[in-house]
């Protein structure tokens, strides 16, 4: 259906590049649902494909079993015009308020086979995103009990992102919903787009940091995409985005007693950062962040999270272990930012594996954007502690 411009903003779809996906292999794929000839025709601007609802979506489940994507194809993509969608799915994940046009697909997922999900607007050029406020969640089997995760990180008028890995091949639908919006005003296209990176190929897709064409670890490239980082002769050292997914941070290679400085960016609500840290049975992360300055944050400085998760890979994809808190007064003055060590949570102790150490942000982008100073030290299990910010 083609909107009038009388009675809506019409948005047509224009050239779209985005430098996520600029070069990007695509390759045609088996996959009967998909529709080759709307995929080929999204970059040349227009015309009816523009007013079509990508065939893999649907309103509600269950989706014909035909409709699941797979990794045949690298990359799937289509739009979706949300006025066409009605609201069938409210208050799941804790997606509150989410009471405008929604709908949903299907994919498959091989065993610790990544994907790349989004939902972004499509806007002609010199015009603005409508203000409508979109959020993506992730369930499996059609039972919206059997929720794994949401985002709803970003304001009105953006986009929403999510990366998502797991051990269990399994089958996994991706919604996309909104807040309440003014039809009669806005007629809102959304590219949804499914990508499955292909690890060490030399091409860098969504859903990987890197990709250096080999599956050497330690070389600053995993064999799955992720950056490594380490400490230098000079610290600090900085971040490397993407790192704003629990699956997508940066690998941070220490050994017991290292210590390592990190320069972090939080650039507002869409932007996490992400540290993903392999700690040896016993030992325990101090972590202590300060402001871009290596001085302790003065009062003033703009809230935000900071958490220490487990990485597990699975379904539940993170084991909390707690928030990390401002410290008390010190003689050197209040350091308003959080921190923790072997002392701030319920466990002392770590058995071996990959933790997270996670940067949330603040109230959606109303704050200035923060820079950063953390410092990460790997405690030996077998030496004296002290309290928290001890080594600085």
């Amino acid at each position: 259906m083609i909107f009038s411009p009388t009675s809506r903003t019409a948005w047509r779809l224009p050239a779209l590049l985005t430098s996520a996906t600029a070069g990007m292999l695509v390759t045609a794929g088996s996959c009967n649902v998909f529709d080759q000839d709307l995929y080929q025709n999204v970059g040349v601007g227009g015309g009816a494909t523009g007013t079509e609802n990508w065939a893999a979506t649907e309103d509600v489940c269950p989706l014909p079993e035909s409709k699941l994507l797979t990794s045949d194809q690298r990359e799937h993509s289509g739009l979706v015009m949300l006025n066409d969608h009605a609201d069938d799915y409210q208050d799941i994940g804790k997606l509150t308020g989410m009471d405008g046009p929604d709908g949903l697909f299907g994919f498959r997922v091989a065993s610790n086979e990544r994907v790349a999900l989004s939902a972004e607007f499509v806007v002609p050029p010199g015009q603005s995103a409508p203000p409508v406020d979109l959020a993506l969640w992730l369930t499996q089997a059609c039972d919206t009990n059997t929720f794994i995760r949401r985002n709803q990180r970003c304001p009105a008028g953006k986009g929403e992102t999510m990366w998502w890995q797991t051990n269990e091949a399994s089958e996994f639908y991706l919604g996309f919903d909104s807040k309440a919006y003014d039809q009669g005003e806005y007629s809102p296209q959304v590219r949804l787009t499914l990508t499955y990176p292909r690890f060490a190929d030399g091409v860098l897709d969504a859903g990987e940091s890197c990709d250096d064409g080999n599956t050497v670890d330690g070389d600053g490239c995993t064999h799955d995409g992720l950056v490594e980082i380490k400490a230098p002769d000079a610290n600090p050292i900085q971040e490397v985005e993407p790192n704003n997914h629990p699956t997508a941070g940066n690998v941070v290679l220490m050994d017991v007693g290292d210590t390592i400085k990190i320069v972090g960016y939080i650039g507002g609500s869409c932007d996490l950062d992400f540290f993903l840290l392999d700690v040896p049975d016993g030992s325990f992360p101090r972590v202590t962040v300060l402001g871009a300055d290596g001085k302790e944050c003065p009062e003033g400085t703009p809230e935000f999270k900071l958490q220490f998760n487990q990485l597990l890979f699975d379904n539940s994809e993170q084991a909390k272990l707690g928030d990390a808190e401002i410290p008390a007064v010190a003689a050197t003055g209040t350091n308003y930012c959080p921190q923790f060590d072997e002392t701030s949570f319920a466990v002392s102790e770590l058995a071996s594996g990959r933790y997270v150490v996670e940067f949330k942000p603040y109230d959606q982008g109303q704050h200035d954007p923060f820079h950063y100073l953390v410092q990460i030290e790997l405690l030996d299990p077998n030496a004296g502690t002290g309290g928290a910010g001890g080594g600085m």
